[in-house]
């Protein structure tokens, strides 16, 4: 009996041996599945910074970013926390186990609030070429001249020369971006009557209005989140898979009684899948989140995507004319099509004229280009230009905004509870730094 139980101690601690030989690659394998029947993770991506020139190169390291899911423990297993795609053509696993929200950083930057130095980045001067200059015969915005008008009454709808258009914001305020001209007709409405109508001469790059009769709006919220999901937004897709839901809930809390509508946009480049998918809006916020936990990162092949296309399906929306808050949050990493450019900018006016702002979240692998792009559809549209920091160290490398002053940087789920109170309220709170680090009076970051 004895030396039955010592054979099955020795049994037992060979076997633990061998376990604890195997690599972490073998317990958490990284490479594809030769023949598909174990369900791989891939590893966490970090960014290395080699060499003196700057170059940067991306590379994995570490145990995977899913490692507290359940490997397979025999071949052929599958994990229940992964749906496979309805169309197995479409390739990869989507993930359910979605990563913890809270963890992206990002920044913020409102070009209308430093619109010199805007002019400065987009002009060319005789000692000096704005970083930006060559992209305007690129992407068509023009917005080298700016009108600014206070009315303080949030909703008015303003129309410059018949064709320019925005609506004031929550403080009264909207900028156009007109032709310069010797005069300008200025017609503005309340819904759809015309309250005053203004002949302007010369070129002002401002003006004030008191008189203007209150708008009656509804206490209500409308976002269209509008996503590419080709095949180099991964990383992007499975956070805000997580952040979604935590957004909403957050601004709910903080305002209190308020209606919120969500909207999503999934698009991708034609000869994929699908070009666009639309989910028109809905208060039902976990019917949405169930729609985005379907999505998964697929197709592209070339730079650019279809945002022209998304971005009419967007304007197709049902939007709300009465919503006080109209917002696009626009979640991409590439430009559009250079002959589909025009297209963009047409949407984008459209935009403006139904006062719908729109916040970026500039993703991973963007260019300076695209930086403009981005930036010029947020200006038009008195929105926000977000994008991806790489000071989480998730995801591939991700371009940092030229600004006069490095903007603070904030984790992105609290980024975007702000700036939607903020374009609701009027009132923007301040940019909370990431892990709990603060800026003292002398504007230098300083420890809790």
């Amino acid at each position: 009996m004895k030396k039955k139980i010592l054979f099955y101690l020795l049994l037992l601690l060979s076997i633990f041996l061998v376990c604890c030989g195997k690599s972490a690659k073998e317990l958490y394998p990284t490479d594809p599945a030769p023949d598909g029947g174990d369900v791989y993770y891939e590893p966490s991506p970090s960014i290395s910074y080699e060499g003196m020139d700057g170059e940067i190169a991306g590379k994995t390291e570490g145990l995977p970013a899913y490692s507290d899911a359940a490997v397979p423990e025999t071949e052929g297993d599958v994990d229940p926390d992964v749906v496979i795609p309805d169309d197995p053509k479409t390739e990869e696993p989507i993930m359910n186990n979605e990563p913890q929200s809270g963890q992206l950083t990002a920044s913020v930057v409102f070009d209308n609030d430093h619109y010199a130095f805007w002019k400065k980045l987009i002009s060319k001067g005789q000692d000096e070429t704005g970083l930006f200059y060559d992209y305007n015969s690129v992407y068509p915005f023009d917005t080298s001249y700016r009108f600014e008008l206070r009315t303080g009454v949030a909703g008015l709808k303003v129309v410059m020369d018949g064709k320019y258009s925005g609506v004031t914001n929550a403080k009264g305020v909207v900028y156009l971006f007109p032709k310069k001209a010797e005069s300008h007709t200025l017609d503005i409405y309340n819904g759809k009557n015309k309250v005053d109508s203004l002949t302007i001469d010369g070129n002002p790059e401002e003006m004030t209005l008191t008189d203007s009769a209150k708008v009656e709006q509804k206490e209500k919220i409308q976002i269209a989140f509008v996503i590419d999901t080709t095949g180099s937004m991964g990383d992007e897709i499975n956070y805000l898979k997580s952040e979604l839901k935590s957004v909403i809930n957050r601004v709910k809390d903080d305002l209190g009684n308020i209606e919120i509508e969500i909207a999503l946009v999934f698009y991708r480049d034609y000869g994929d899948d699908y070009v666009t998918l639309v989910k028109d809006f809905t208060k039902d916020i976990d019917l949405q989140q169930e729609a985005l936990k379907k999505q998964y990162a697929d197709g592209g092949g070339d730079w650019e995507e279809a945002v022209q296309a998304a971005f009419k399906d967007t304007n197709k929306l049902s939007w709300d004319d009465e919503a006080k808050t109209k917002l696009v949050v626009f979640v991409a990493d590439a430009p559009c099509h250079r002959e589909d450019a025009q297209t963009v900018v047409d949407e984008t006016n459209k935009f403006a004229e139904k006062g719908i702002r729109v916040i970026t979240v500039a993703s991973s692998g963007i260019d300076k280009g695209t930086e403009f792009l981005f930036r010029s559809i947020c200006l038009v549209t008195n929105g926000a230009y977000g994008y991806l920091t790489n000071d989480s160290g998730i995801g591939g490398y991700h371009v940092e905004a030229t600004t006069e002053e490095k903007p603070v940087v904030e984790y992105l789920n609290a980024m975007l509870v702000r700036l939607i109170e903020g374009f609701h309220t009027g009132e923007f709170a301040d940019a909370v730094p990431w892990r709990g680090v603060q800026i003292d009076e002398e504007g230098q970051n300083k420890k809790d």
